[in-house]
């Protein structure tokens, strides 16, 4: 479930981020949880969190591109 293309996180970075996040609040939840069944829990969770990831990891995208581009333009009219 947490790694399903409609609900998952798109980018390589966000995947890594989105799977050290889950596994991190899965092992809290089972310290510190009073269900057995954390991993509902988690699912239900990094469903949310994982557009929040996307958003982040597409804007810091966006900004090396522009930045590359700008550089290739700056480049091209010397």
């Amino acid at each position: 479930m947490l790694s399903e293309p409609v609900t998952g996180a798109t980018r390589e970075e966000g995947r890594l981020l989105s799977s050290i996040v889950a596994g991190l609040l899965l092992v809290g939840y089972n310290y510190f949880g009073a269900y057995q069944q954390g991993i509902l829990f988690v699912v239900l969770l990094m469903n949310i969190i994982n557009h929040h990831i996307d958003t982040v990891t597409e804007k810091r995208m966006q900004k090396e591109r522009r930045a590359r581009y700008a550089k290739r333009e700056a480049a091209g009219d010397q």
